[in-house]
């Protein structure tokens, strides 16, 4: 996995947003398996966690979960809140 797999990543989540790490994996076309599961969300969050980094996408953990959705998103809500 590269540089292409996190673009391929955030293109994923600005299309289908909000997302959790284990829809972006089968997105992506990987195998989620009781058994990989820790494995392929343990990759698609270090692509995350690099894409937050670069201010390109925002996440929540609701719960054990982690959410992700473009950082883009959050600008237009906070002017929707301002026009309020």
């Amino acid at each position: 996995m590269s540089k292409d797999t996190r673009g391929e990543i955030f293109r994923i989540i600005e299309k289908d947003w909000p997302l959790h790490e284990t829809e972006i994996a089968k997105k992506l076309g990987l195998k989620v398996t009781e058994k990989s599961q820790k494995k392929v969300v343990a990759m698609i969050d270090y692509h995350v966690k690099a894409l937050e980094k670069d201010e390109l996408v925002m996440t929540k953990k609701i719960g054990r979960a982690r959410v992700v959705w473009p950082q883009e998103i959050e600008k237009i809500r906070f002017i929707h809140e301002m026009m309020k």
